[in-house]
Protein backbone atom coordinates (compact mmCIF):
# COMPACT_ATOMS: atom_id res chain seq x y z
CA UNK A 1 0.00 0.00 0.00
CA UNK A 2 1.48 3.28 -0.90
CA UNK A 3 1.94 5.89 2.55
CA UNK A 4 -0.15 8.04 3.65
CA UNK A 5 0.57 11.64 2.47
CA UNK A 6 -0.42 14.21 5.20
CA UNK A 7 -3.23 16.61 4.26
CA UNK A 8 -3.07 19.39 2.57
CA UNK A 9 -2.56 22.66 3.67
CA UNK A 10 -5.02 25.47 3.24
CA UNK A 11 -2.97 27.90 0.86
CA UNK A 12 -3.56 31.12 3.97
CA UNK A 13 -2.17 29.38 6.87
CA UNK A 14 1.21 30.01 7.46
CA UNK A 15 3.91 27.09 7.65
CA UNK A 16 4.82 25.91 10.79
CA UNK A 17 8.07 27.44 12.55
CA UNK A 18 9.95 26.07 15.22
CA UNK A 19 9.83 28.65 17.98
CA UNK A 20 13.47 29.55 19.89
CA UNK A 21 14.33 31.97 22.65
CA UNK A 22 17.48 33.86 21.80
CA UNK A 23 19.03 34.59 25.30
CA UNK A 24 19.21 38.79 26.68
CA UNK A 25 22.37 40.11 25.03
CA UNK A 26 23.95 43.37 25.71
CA UNK A 27 25.32 43.15 21.85
CA UNK A 28 21.54 42.70 20.50
CA UNK A 29 21.64 46.77 21.65
CA UNK A 30 23.56 47.46 18.56
CA UNK A 31 21.64 49.58 16.03
CA UNK A 32 23.26 50.67 13.02
CA UNK A 33 21.33 53.84 12.64
CA UNK A 34 22.31 55.10 15.88
CA UNK A 35 25.60 54.64 14.85
CA UNK A 36 25.72 56.61 12.11
CA UNK A 37 23.94 59.26 14.46
CA UNK A 38 26.66 59.19 16.54
CA UNK A 39 29.19 59.50 14.26
CA UNK A 40 31.13 56.07 14.51
CA UNK A 41 29.89 55.38 10.63
CA UNK A 42 31.81 57.98 9.24
CA UNK A 43 35.55 56.63 8.21
CA UNK A 44 38.83 57.59 9.84
CA UNK A 45 41.80 59.09 7.63
CA UNK A 46 44.54 56.58 6.83
CA UNK A 47 47.69 56.26 8.41
CA UNK A 48 50.14 54.27 6.31
CA UNK A 49 48.30 51.08 6.36
CA UNK A 50 45.74 51.66 9.34
CA UNK A 51 42.64 49.97 7.52
CA UNK A 52 42.68 47.57 10.39
CA UNK A 53 42.80 49.78 12.95
CA UNK A 54 39.75 52.07 11.10
CA UNK A 55 37.44 49.17 10.44
CA UNK A 56 38.09 47.62 14.28
CA UNK A 57 37.14 51.03 15.75
CA UNK A 58 34.03 51.39 13.39
CA UNK A 59 32.50 48.30 14.83
CA UNK A 60 33.51 49.26 18.56
CA UNK A 61 31.68 52.32 17.80
CA UNK A 62 28.40 50.40 17.67
CA UNK A 63 28.85 48.86 20.98
CA UNK A 64 26.59 51.34 23.08
CA UNK A 65 27.75 48.98 26.37
CA UNK A 66 31.53 48.83 25.74
CA UNK A 67 31.04 52.62 25.44
CA UNK A 68 29.23 53.11 28.66
CA UNK A 69 31.98 50.93 30.35
CA UNK A 70 34.56 52.75 28.96
CA UNK A 71 33.05 55.91 30.09
CA UNK A 72 33.15 54.68 33.50
CA UNK A 73 36.11 53.30 33.93
CA UNK A 74 37.86 56.70 32.33
CA UNK A 75 35.96 58.53 35.58
CA UNK A 76 37.44 56.15 37.97
CA UNK A 77 40.87 57.22 39.67
CA UNK A 78 44.24 55.02 39.14
CA UNK A 79 47.37 54.48 41.14
CA UNK A 80 49.91 56.77 41.13
CA UNK A 81 52.42 55.95 38.00
CA UNK A 82 49.80 52.90 35.97
CA UNK A 83 49.52 55.11 33.51
CA UNK A 84 53.57 54.49 32.97
CA UNK A 85 52.91 51.11 33.26
CA UNK A 86 49.95 50.70 31.11
CA UNK A 87 52.32 51.64 28.38
CA UNK A 88 54.79 49.04 28.74
CA UNK A 89 57.32 47.75 26.47
CA UNK A 90 58.68 44.07 27.20
CA UNK A 91 57.48 44.17 30.79
CA UNK A 92 58.80 47.36 31.61
CA UNK A 93 57.79 50.94 31.76
CA UNK A 94 58.64 52.76 28.76
CA UNK A 95 61.66 55.02 28.37
CA UNK A 96 63.48 53.60 31.28
CA UNK A 97 65.83 50.18 31.83
CA UNK A 98 64.17 49.87 35.32
CA UNK A 99 60.83 50.49 36.89
CA UNK A 100 62.08 52.31 39.32
CA UNK A 101 63.54 55.01 37.19
CA UNK A 102 60.79 55.29 35.31
CA UNK A 103 58.37 55.84 38.82
CA UNK A 104 60.66 58.21 39.29
CA UNK A 105 60.57 59.94 36.52
CA UNK A 106 57.00 60.21 36.70
CA UNK A 107 56.53 60.98 40.19
CA UNK A 108 59.27 63.56 39.73
CA UNK A 109 57.54 65.30 36.31
CA UNK A 110 57.41 68.79 36.91
CA UNK A 111 60.86 69.44 37.39
CA UNK A 112 61.61 67.81 33.55
CA UNK A 113 58.45 69.54 32.34
CA UNK A 114 58.26 72.46 34.31
CA UNK A 115 54.89 72.48 34.64
CA UNK A 116 52.26 72.44 37.82
CA UNK A 117 51.50 68.65 39.39
CA UNK A 118 48.09 68.60 38.51
CA UNK A 119 49.19 69.70 34.68
CA UNK A 120 51.56 66.26 34.54
CA UNK A 121 48.21 64.67 36.07
CA UNK A 122 46.02 65.70 33.36
CA UNK A 123 48.39 64.88 30.98
CA UNK A 124 49.02 61.05 32.19
CA UNK A 125 45.07 60.97 32.72
CA UNK A 126 44.87 61.73 28.74
CA UNK A 127 46.84 58.70 28.23
CA UNK A 128 44.96 56.04 29.79
CA UNK A 129 43.36 53.38 27.40
CA UNK A 130 39.76 54.35 27.64
CA UNK A 131 40.79 58.41 27.14
CA UNK A 132 42.87 57.17 24.05
CA UNK A 133 39.33 55.20 22.45
CA UNK A 134 36.95 57.60 23.72
CA UNK A 135 37.14 60.21 21.31
CA UNK A 136 37.48 58.01 19.06
CA UNK A 137 34.87 55.99 19.69
CA UNK A 138 32.02 58.99 20.27
CA UNK A 139 32.42 61.76 17.65
CA UNK A 140 30.47 64.07 15.90
CA UNK A 141 28.41 63.25 13.04
CA UNK A 142 29.43 65.24 11.03
CA UNK A 143 32.95 65.33 9.10
CA UNK A 144 34.72 68.67 8.96
CA UNK A 145 38.27 69.69 8.03
CA UNK A 146 38.50 70.07 12.21
CA UNK A 147 37.18 66.43 13.41
CA UNK A 148 39.54 64.75 10.28
CA UNK A 149 42.29 66.80 12.04
CA UNK A 150 41.13 65.84 15.43
CA UNK A 151 40.94 62.01 13.91
CA UNK A 152 43.91 61.53 12.54
CA UNK A 153 45.82 63.38 15.62
CA UNK A 154 43.79 60.84 18.25
CA UNK A 155 44.50 57.54 15.96
CA UNK A 156 48.09 58.53 16.54
CA UNK A 157 47.94 58.60 19.94
CA UNK A 158 45.77 55.45 19.85
CA UNK A 159 48.96 53.55 17.94
CA UNK A 160 51.38 54.89 20.08
CA UNK A 161 49.86 52.99 22.99
CA UNK A 162 49.67 49.79 20.82
CA UNK A 163 53.34 50.39 19.95
CA UNK A 164 54.45 51.19 23.81
CA UNK A 165 52.78 47.63 24.71
CA UNK A 166 54.44 45.77 21.91
CA UNK A 167 56.87 46.35 19.31
CA UNK A 168 54.99 44.22 16.64
CA UNK A 169 52.78 47.20 15.99
CA UNK A 170 55.43 49.80 15.40
CA UNK A 171 55.57 51.47 11.64
CA UNK A 172 52.71 52.02 9.23
CA UNK A 173 52.29 48.20 8.13
CA UNK A 174 49.73 46.50 7.53
CA UNK A 175 48.49 44.46 10.54
CA UNK A 176 45.70 41.49 11.73
CA UNK A 177 42.40 43.41 13.01
CA UNK A 178 41.75 40.84 15.29
CA UNK A 179 45.30 40.98 16.77
CA UNK A 180 44.99 44.64 17.17
CA UNK A 181 41.27 43.93 18.90
CA UNK A 182 43.25 41.72 20.99
CA UNK A 183 46.20 44.21 22.54
CA UNK A 184 43.46 47.13 22.81
CA UNK A 185 41.52 44.77 25.20
CA UNK A 186 44.49 43.59 27.11
CA UNK A 187 45.11 47.27 27.81
CA UNK A 188 41.61 48.10 28.54
CA UNK A 189 41.41 45.25 30.65
CA UNK A 190 45.10 46.10 32.84
CA UNK A 191 43.72 49.50 33.61
CA UNK A 192 40.42 47.82 34.97
CA UNK A 193 42.69 46.01 37.00
CA UNK A 194 44.63 49.30 37.91
CA UNK A 195 41.41 51.00 39.12
CA UNK A 196 39.70 48.16 41.31
CA UNK A 197 43.00 48.23 42.66
CA UNK A 198 42.75 51.90 43.34
CA UNK A 199 39.32 51.26 44.72
CA UNK A 200 40.17 48.55 47.12
CA UNK A 201 43.17 50.60 48.59
CA UNK A 202 40.59 53.73 49.02
CA UNK A 203 38.04 51.62 51.03
CA UNK A 204 40.56 49.94 53.28
CA UNK A 205 41.34 53.40 54.26
CA UNK A 206 37.82 54.68 54.32
CA UNK A 207 37.53 51.09 56.57
CA UNK A 208 40.41 52.56 58.73
CA UNK A 209 39.48 55.94 59.16
CA UNK A 210 36.42 55.25 59.91
CA UNK A 211 37.64 52.84 62.49
CA UNK A 212 39.29 54.89 64.38
CA UNK A 213 36.62 57.82 64.44
CA UNK A 214 34.58 55.02 66.43
CA UNK A 215 37.22 53.89 68.90
CA UNK A 216 37.67 57.88 69.18
CA UNK A 217 33.94 58.55 70.11
CA UNK A 218 33.67 55.65 72.57
CA UNK A 219 36.52 56.49 74.25
CA UNK A 220 35.41 59.53 74.83
CA UNK A 221 32.20 58.22 76.06
CA UNK A 222 29.98 59.55 73.31
CA UNK A 223 29.38 58.76 69.49
CA UNK A 224 26.54 56.36 68.34
CA UNK A 225 28.47 53.02 69.69
CA UNK A 226 30.84 52.87 67.27
CA UNK A 227 28.93 52.66 64.39
CA UNK A 228 31.31 53.43 61.52
CA UNK A 229 30.51 56.87 60.09
CA UNK A 230 31.73 58.81 57.31
CA UNK A 231 32.01 58.13 53.48
CA UNK A 232 30.83 54.81 52.06
CA UNK A 233 32.99 52.97 49.87
CA UNK A 234 33.31 54.04 46.38
CA UNK A 235 32.01 50.37 44.06
CA UNK A 236 34.91 49.37 42.43
CA UNK A 237 34.62 49.94 38.34
CA UNK A 238 33.40 47.18 35.96
CA UNK A 239 35.25 46.32 32.89
CA UNK A 240 34.17 47.41 30.17
CA UNK A 241 35.34 44.55 27.80
CA UNK A 242 33.79 42.00 30.73
CA UNK A 243 30.89 43.87 30.66
CA UNK A 244 30.03 43.84 26.55
CA UNK A 245 31.62 40.85 25.07
CA UNK A 246 32.61 38.25 28.07
CA UNK A 247 31.33 34.32 28.00
CA UNK A 248 31.56 31.17 29.11
CA UNK A 249 32.58 28.33 26.78
CA UNK A 250 30.80 24.90 28.23
CA UNK A 251 32.30 21.47 26.88
CA UNK A 252 30.53 18.62 27.99
CA UNK A 253 32.36 14.98 27.24
CA UNK A 254 29.97 11.85 27.90
CA UNK A 255 31.33 8.70 28.05
CA UNK A 256 29.64 6.19 26.26
CA UNK A 257 30.89 2.73 28.07
CA UNK A 258 29.47 3.90 31.83
CA UNK A 259 27.06 6.88 30.63
CA UNK A 260 29.55 9.55 33.01
CA UNK A 261 29.11 13.31 31.68
CA UNK A 262 32.20 15.64 32.54
CA UNK A 263 32.37 19.39 32.19
CA UNK A 264 34.23 21.91 31.82
CA UNK A 265 33.95 26.08 31.35
CA UNK A 266 36.67 27.83 29.27
CA UNK A 267 36.03 31.89 29.60
CA UNK A 268 36.91 34.23 26.95
CA UNK A 269 36.56 37.56 27.35
CA UNK A 270 35.56 37.99 23.54
CA UNK A 271 35.51 35.80 20.10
Amino acid sequence: TPPATPPPRAPDSPPAVASTSVPASPLRSFSPKACVAAGCGRGFPNLGNSCYLNSLLQCLGGCEPFLAGLEKLRAAPLPAGAVARLHQRDGRPEGSGSGDAAGSDAAGGDAATGGSGADVDAAEEARRPSALLLPLLRRPPLETGETVKADAHALLRLRELLESRHTAFAGGGQHDAHEVLCETFDAVEAEARAARSQTRAESAGVGADADAGAESAAGDGGGDGGVPTGPAPAPAPVCAVGAAFSFSLRTTIRCLACDHVASAFERASHL
